[in-house]
């Protein structure tokens, strides 16, 4: 999960797969979603190129027992191109199976081309929801992500941020965050 916030009803910010575990209130919600956007990216990279998997014993029978993913997502990714309605059309199958699971997802307003989306706390503690969010849009999420990760909110920032500090612009967002270390800066310097 990206982030949390509360209100009335509580709900959690998930547009990934990283979890800052820091509670936020609604209000700081948006300064703190620039700086955890930052990370996002990095995380997603990561992940991808470590090659990471879930564990396949819990997909639904509709699923692909051999990839945990459905048939739907499976075939969105044969191409490693995914396109914005195959990113919508699995966020959507995603929102209708945590729907039917008991999880309201609530899509949030956003700047850049990655949906942004809210869930009560307590969806984590709902296998099902998790199931969903594995089966029917992970995988598509991640490839989305990387492939606009130049478009993104999180390169506006990095760029924004080595002109703040008058460093020499960078051509990916990796090369910016290691300029931004290199010359002794934080990315929560940028925020």
């Amino acid at each position: 999960m990206l982030g949390r916030t509360t209100a009335t009803t509580s709900f959690t910010r998930k547009p990934a797969v990283v979890d800052s575990g820091q509670a936020l209130p609604v209000s700081a919600r948006n300064a703190a979603s620039s700086r955890q956007r930052l990370v996002l990216p990095f995380v997603i990279c990561i992940l991808a190129l470590a090659g990471c998997s879930g564990d396949d014993s819990t997909s639904r029978s509709s699923g692909t027992a051999a990839t945990g993913l459905s048939p739907a997502q499976a075939q969105a990714l044969e191409d490693r191109k995914i396109t914005y309605q195959e990113y919508h059309d699995s966020f959507a199958r995603f929102a209708s199976c945590a729907s039917d699971a008991g999880v309201n997802i609530q899509e949030m307003p956003t700047d850049g081309d990655v949906i942004e989306y809210a869930t009560p706390e307590d969806a984590a503690a709902i296998p099902e929801f998790d199931v969903c969010y594995n089966e029917e849009f992970k995988q598509v999420d991640i490839q989305w992500q990387l492939d606009h990760s130049e478009t993104s909110e999180s390169a506006k920032v990095l760029r924004e941020c080595l002109e703040k500090f008058r460093l020499p612009p960078e051509s990916s967002n990796l090369d910016r965050a290691a300029a931004l270390k290199a010359a002794g800066h934080d990315l929560a310097e940028c925020g």
